[in-house]
């Protein structure tokens, strides 16, 4: 697992359907991708398969109703490592149009630990 350093701050910029059109030099650091490798790309080339379901519907459905969804996410390096994050995203219009800025910082290691069970508990509840 990656750990994201305490003074970072990955950002990245999708259209409204998703697709990746900015994303900053932390970004790539830590996942692993260069900008080119992600631009145009759907955010879930980033999805850890570890997330439930029901955190992206939750996700989706607040950011498209205009609000900022807030929360933990484990997501997928590019070598198939991993790293969570404290996520805020919301929507924005920008110069790229209308769309969502999400900002990511480091998660810690009790916060990953209640979030994995946590997660773990939801995958069940699902199915998965």
């Amino acid at each position: 697992m990656v750990l994201v350093d305490e003074k970072s701050l990955l950002v990245s910029e999708t259209d409204r359907y998703g697709s990746i059109r900015y994303v900053n030099d932390e970004m790539c650091h830590v996942s692993g991708f260069q900008e080119a490798e992600l631009l145009g790309r759907s955010h879930k080339l980033i999805r850890h398969s570890d997330m439930p379901k029901s955190v992206f519907k939750q996700l989706w459905e607040t950011i498209s109703n205009g609000g900022t969804w807030k929360g933990f996410m484990k997501n997928t390096t590019k070598s198939g490592g991993s790293y969570w994050v404290f996520a805020t995203i919301f929507p924005i219009v920008s110069a790229y149009g209308e769309g969502f800025l999400a900002m990511r910082s480091r998660a810690n290691e009790d916060e990953i630990d209640r979030y994995e069970k946590r997660y773990e508990k939801l995958r069940e509840e699902e199915g998965e």
